[in-house]
């Protein structure tokens, strides 16, 4: 359907639009149209392999745009970067879902693997820990050469949480030589079964009665379960704060040890150093496509106001003698970014911006 679709768009003549995404004009048209228009351009660029990705900027989440570019794209690498659930600052996690798509697109435009890539503007600003993307993940297969402490290791690592039975995504267990565990990108947890450092079997199982379902043919990835990764840095780091007196303590103890813990990201001011944001991952020429800038423009002042609104309630919970945020002199670079700033950052970078 997508090709004979794209079919008669080709018989359109959309070259002034195209010529406008080259140059960086803005383009009037209702919003329903933006995938069309995307999807011809995207459609009429010369493939390479390692040409910049387009980015299609957001006011909102962006999958239905990316349900369709990736319809009327066949042939092309379409990734969506979804936005937390939660603010920064937020005791709560993201759902691990969330994390592992965050995690694959990173991942795909470090390795020039995407061609399109839609990213709501919350995902824009918002900074992430330097080198999220490009760390090492297991992969299970059948056949394959593995330790099982070195896998359990790095499920632990990866964020994922030791339980006796494994029903939720982000999740693992090991019974003898057995680990079954649930990816977050996937829709059935897997069951793998080792014979020494072999992996003899690897299938699907049902959450509600546990038995196998058919074996597994392709490579099963275990993506990150949280957006920050207990590392050896991270576990000494966490540590030393557990030292403090403090109503975190506890908090950093479990990080310090290994554990996954509710809400661990809202600590990452504490626990790591360097941040980057979408725009540094970026190779120079990409084209940044705004759709509805002005309603992207609305979006990022409400997010960064509702952002600094729910950190000065935190304090005031505090001073009611409540459970504390983290307090840190550069606490701001863990909050949303401005909008103009990580723009105009772009075009320093060479990248060419629409709308």
């Amino acid at each position: 359907m997508s090709g004979s679709i794209m079919a008669a768009i080709a018989k359109l003549d959309f070259r002034p639009c195209h010529r406008a995404f080259d140059t960086g004009e803005t383009i009037i048209a209702p919003l329903p149209s933006a995938a069309v228009l995307i999807a011809s351009y995207a459609h009429g660029l010369t493939p390479s392999e390692h040409s910049p990705p387009i980015v299609i900027l957001t006011a909102h989440n962006g999958e239905d745009l990316c349900e369709e570019l990736t319809s009327l794209l066949p042939d092309k690498r379409v990734h969506h970067f979804p936005s937390w659930e939660t603010l920064p600052h937020e005791r709560l996690s993201p759902q691990s879902d969330t994390v592992a798509r965050r995690f694959a697109t990173l991942q795909s435009i470090r390795e020039g693997h995407s061609d399109v890539v839609v990213v709501p503007v919350r995902s824009f600003i918002q900074p992430f820990i330097k080198g999220f993307g490009s760390t090492e993940i297991p992969v299970f297969l059948s056949g394959q050469n593995m330790n099982m402490s070195i896998a359990i290791r790095d499920l632990l690592k990866l964020g994922y949480t030791r339980t006796d039975l494994v029903e939720k995504r982000g999740e693992f267990a090991q019974r003898g030589g057995i680990i079954d565990l649930f990816p977050p990108q996937v829709q059935h947890p897997v069951r793998v079964e080792f014979f020494d450092d072999l992996i003899d079997e690897v299938r699907f199982f049902s959450v509600a009665d546990q038995r196998s379902l058919h074996m597994c043919s392709d490579p099963i990835s275990a993506l990150p379960a949280r957006e920050i990764l207990i590392t050896e840095e991270v576990q000494a780091q966490a540590a030393i704060l557990a030292t403090a007196a403090s109503p975190l303590a506890d908090a950093f103890q479990r990080i310090s040890e290994g554990i996954p813990i509710e809400g661990m990201e809202s600590l990452m001011p504490a626990l790591i150093g360097d941040m980057e944001s979408f725009v540094d991952l970026l190779p120079k020429n990409s084209r940044i496509i705004s759709v509805g800038p002005e309603l992207i423009r609305n979006r990022s002042s409400e997010l960064i106001r509702t952002g600094a609104e729910f950190l000065e309630a935190s304090w005031l919970n505090a001073a009611a003698g409540n459970q504390i945020p983290i307090d840190l002199q550069e606490l701001e670079r863990y909050s949303f970014h401005d909008l103009e700033v990580e723009l105009e950052r772009a075009q320093g970078f060479g990248c060419i911006l629409s709308a």
